[in-house]
């Protein structure tokens, strides 16, 4: 990232976090980050939907510098997963992406998913679960 002034240091400093009940089913975690040294914040955010054993997360960033700042790069989150967690995913080509799903153990590694945009068919959907 590049600062309105040029520099590209950034510190994310803990800031907080908050807990939201929607609804009985759905609750949303946002962990609240912030530069010292510049009007920057970002929010990493959690939602659960307990009964489908589904987790959702995105970025928010924010700045208030006075001029454009440059995000060449970002990586969002990781979730730390217990044991005996499977993953159900889905791949195709067009018009047949859910005809077959996959389920596995998520073993001891980092996992990405990675989808190309440009070149690839394929495209997926994400189930956790802690049984199959």
């Amino acid at each position: 990232m590049v600062h309105a002034d040029g520099n590209t240091s950034t510190a994310l400093l803990y800031d907080g976090m908050t807990r939201t009940n929607e609804s009985a089913d759905i609750e949303s975690t946002c962990v609240h980050l912030h530069d010292p040294a510049y009007p920057f914040e970002v929010t990493l955010c959690f939602r659960t939907h307990h009964d489908e054993d589904v987790v959702e997360q995105w970025v928010e960033i924010r700045h208030q510098e006075p001029g454009p700042v440059t995000l060449g790069r970002m990586a969002s989150t990781s979730l730390l997963l217990t044991t005996n967690v499977y993953l159900t995913h889905f791949f195709g080509d067009w018009a047949k992406e859910m005809l077959n799903p996959i389920t596995e153990k998520i073993t001891q590694a980092q996992k990405c998913w990675i989808q190309n945009w440009v070149c690839a068919r394929t495209s997926f959907a994400i189930r956790l679960s802690s049984s199959r």
